[in-house]
């Protein structure tokens, strides 16, 4: 099935994916400018994100939509009352530094809370090999590291050290995150959620996490642990049938200067027949597909 849209004059013309693609960010978002993961759904803060940078400036009041975001003591919060969720936090400080339009001191608060959170610390275990004195970012909480937020971590606070925003200590915690990403490489190139080796096994790499490794990693590309994971990535992301899979290697393997021609045409294939409705994959979908959003994850 593909992507099509009713011309009320006489007959059905067909659209390109792209164009499908605005329309449904579009038709979700919210009277106030934000966006659940389906229409009508409530506000959540990683779709609300991936639309904003899908759409860049272009729409108005874009850049205000998450300065007026729920918080606590600097940090977002899925909504009002409820908890902190630190990888999302990191791609709404991100995507505000890519949209570009707010200040130094407007996002100080949000990118120190950033800094101070921290995964709680592991005692040393023979069942998972790692430096247990290192911490990089939870989920939630009072949780462990995990790769994922932390490469959200390092996208976002490499992003505020770019723009000149300085923040204490932050440097230290941008080391320990490399540090981990480092340590936790599977032994195929790529990174798992957690551990590369848990029992004595080594565990799979997954292509949307070895993605996000790379973006974290894009200025660290001499690095070994880089160009196995590279070569991980662009032999097995078309192997992953899914939007996200392949939308965030696109953005990964463009900013590794990386040809993305056959995994751009992968993704209008999967889109094609596999239309969804979840806004946060259509937004990553549309970032892949734009000619201008791979370079806003320039660190």
């Amino acid at each position: 099935m593909g992507f099509h849209s009713n011309d009320v004059s006489t007959r059905a013309q067909e659209v390109s994916i792209e164009e499908a693609l605005r329309r449904q960010l579009l038709d979700a978002r919210q009277r106030d400018g934000v966006w659940g993961y389906e229409a009508g759904r409530m506000p959540r803060l990683e779709p609300t994100c991936w639309a904003l940078i899908a759409h860049g400036t272009s729409q108005p009041g874009s850049s205000r939509v998450l300065a007026h975001w729920p918080s606590h003591e600097g940090a977002l919060v899925e909504q009002h009352g409820g908890l902190v969720n630190w990888s999302f936090h990191a791609l709404a400080l991100f995507t505000r530094l890519a949209l570009g339009e707010a200040s130094v001191s407007e996002l100080r608060s949000i990118a120190t809370a950033l800094v101070e959170a921290r995964g709680i610390a592991l005692n040393p275990s023979s069942v998972q090999r790692q430096d247990s004195e290192l911490q990089g970012w939870s989920w939630t909480d009072g949780t462990f590291s995990w790769l994922e937020p932390t490469a959200w971590a390092l996208v976002a606070l490499k992003k505020c050290r770019a723009r000149g925003i300085v923040i204490e200590g932050a440097d230290k915690r941008i080391r320990d995150g490399e540090a981990i990403l480092q340590e936790r490489v599977c032994v195929t190139g790529g990174w798992n959620y957690g551990n590369s080796s848990v029992f004595g096994k080594d565990v799979p790499a997954y292509v949307p996490t070895t993605a996000l490794g790379l973006l974290a990693l894009q200025d660290r590309k001499d690095e070994v642990c880089v160009r196995r994971s590279l070569n991980y990535l662009e032999e097995h992301a078309g192997k992953h049938r899914s939007t996200r899979g392949l939308a965030l290697s696109i953005l990964a393997l463009r900013r590794h200067g990386r040809s993305t021609v056959r995994l751009k045409q992968e993704l209008r294939r999967w889109l094609d027949q596999h239309p969804s409705p979840d806004v946060a994959s259509i937004g990553m979908a549309l970032g892949a597909l734009e000619r201008s959003v791979p370079d806003a994850f320039a660190l």
